[in-house]
């Protein structure tokens, strides 16, 4: 995936997982602050996290799904340039989403964006 489509999959985890609003601004994603507030008042802006690219902030990802209801959440490698990650509900065994990709946080997004789509 190019740069740009990995920035959209972040913009996109971060509004639908991680449940909090983000904007465009000078060209990069970024957040208010809920709590912090410069001299007028106004809210500080934080850059949103790099999601697909940055383990640690795919594991926050990780996280908040299963947070969320009881599933278990797989990720393996195959050791050469393939990472592959699964989301399944514990209760049945029921697949709700999976990725594959060159890295480990690229295919945790990946399976968490399939696992949150909108029924159709």
């Amino acid at each position: 995936m190019t740069t740009e489509e990995l920035r959209a999959m972040d913009v996109e985890i971060h509004r639908r997982v991680m449940g909090l609003e983000c904007f465009e601004r000078d060209g990069m994603w970024c957040q208010a602050s809920p709590i912090s507030r410069d001299f007028n008042g106004e809210p500080f802006v934080h850059q949103i996290p790099d999601y697909s690219p940055n383990i640690a902030s795919a594991w926050q990802v990780v996280e908040r799904i299963c947070r969320q209801g009881v599933v278990t959440f797989l990720v393996s490698c195959d050791g050469l340039d393939t990472a592959y990650s699964r989301i399944t509900v514990v209760s049945t065994g029921r697949v709700l989403g999976a990725g594959k990709a060159t890295t480990a946080p690229e295919a945790i997004c990946l399976a968490v964006l399939e696992a949150t789509k909108e029924p159709k």
